[in-house]
């Protein structure tokens, strides 16, 4: 084995991998920023190694749903819309500019205190670009 070429055994995982759509069983679908970057970057890396669309499509998918969820205010939260303040247009044409939650359970911090949460999804966000062709890393 040349550490290239998955084994039969490793094929086998990738093809059981179910990556959690966030879907709670009702209402809106929960998201945590740390996990959904972590496997947005083994998505990629699965997607390039295989070529199957498929991880991609899975990577896209939350790459969306994370902005969608985790850029915007907690449904808990008085304030509403994104976190950023921008329209809902202009919060869809960029949906990260005012940062991103962690997705915790718990509020994660009071009205004026400091974002610094989305310093690794910017990493991820910078190995994964999407343009309407898709995705490329």
């Amino acid at each position: 084995m040349n550490g290239t070429r998955p084994t039969k055994h490793g094929r086998g995982a990738h093809d059981r991998l179910r990556i959690p759509d966030g879907d709670s069983g009702g209402g809106r679908p929960r998201r945590y920023l740390w996990t959904d970057a972590f496997a947005v970057c083994n998505l990629l890396g699965l997607y390039h190694g295989r070529g199957d669309e498929r991880y991609r499509e899975l990577a896209l998918r939350t790459v969306e749903q994370v902005h969608l969820i985790l850029g915007r205010h907690r449904e808990d939260d008085p304030r509403r819309g994104w976190l950023s303040g921008l329209s809902e247009e202009e919060g869809l044409r960029h949906p990260t500019i005012g940062g991103l939650r962690i997705g915790k359970r718990l509020p994660e911090r009071r009205p004026g205190e400091p974002l610094d949460e989305a310093l690794e999804w910017s990493g991820t966000a910078n190995t994964t670009t999407i343009s309407p062709g898709g995705c490329m890393h």
